[in-house]
């Protein structure tokens, strides 16, 4: 038995809509009609397990691939509402003290330091990855001096400390800590806790790891 064979440009239909269905001579298939959402079953023929939009969009209800990979050829996996992103829950090895195994959030940037009245220079870049922040700045001091605190910031700091050092320096400035609930970060002198004040022309390239929970 031979399956339907439709002639290049030819089409399947009903009594009411003859061109229900187009075949392009390329093998391309047109339909007649605008639908607003397409929809394919599962196996019991009940639920829905992947509806397709006119704009082409797809939708899973369903485990997508549970036999293998999936591979996106071509394009992004958006994630498109907050709060969600990759489970790893099932993973194994997991800590005793973990509290989350959702990968939530990603992304990359520039941050603008803040220093005193005058800043010379003020280069940042950060990268977020769930809520762990790691920055990157060059700051020089241009004004007169007298100034502990560098803000600006990315995101807000969550309630521990963590700290910052300078990689390179020109003034004495070693690094600092992260303040705790806040966009700021102190300046110490090296091996104490008292705090480091920038003369008029420091410069620092600064690094540093904190968490915005």
């Amino acid at each position: 038995m031979t399956g339907i064979i439709v002639p290049d440009g030819g089409t399947i239909g009903s009594a009411s809509d003859t061109d229900a269905l187009t075949i392009t001579n390329t093998g391309v298939v047109k339909a007649s009609q605008s639908i607003a959402t397409s929809t394919i079953k599962d196996a019991t023929g009940a639920n829905n397990s992947i509806s397709i939009a006119t704009n082409g969009n797809l939708t899973f209800a369903g485990t997508v691939g549970n036999t293998g990979d999936n591979t996106i050829t071509n394009g992004n996996l958006v994630i498109g509402t907050a709060g969600k992103g990759i489970d790893f829950s099932n993973a194994s090895g997991s800590h005793s003290g973990s509290s989350s195994a959702l990968l939530d959030d990603y992304e990359e940037g520039t941050w603008s330091p803040t220093f005193g009245s005058t800043i010379a220079s003020n280069q940042g870049r950060y990268v977020k990855i769930g809520d762990l922040v790691f920055i990157q700045g060059d700051i020089i001091n241009g004004d007169s001096g007298g100034h502990q605190s560098i803000g600006g910031l990315p995101f807000t700091t969550g309630n521990m400390h963590s700290a910052w050092h300078a990689g390179w320096t020109d003034g004495g400035i070693t690094g600092g800590y992260f303040n705790t609930n806040t966009t700021s970060i102190n300046s110490t002198n090296h091996g104490a806790s008292t705090a480091k004040t920038w003369a008029a022309g420091d410069r620092a390239l600064i690094s540093g790891t904190y968490t915005s929970f």
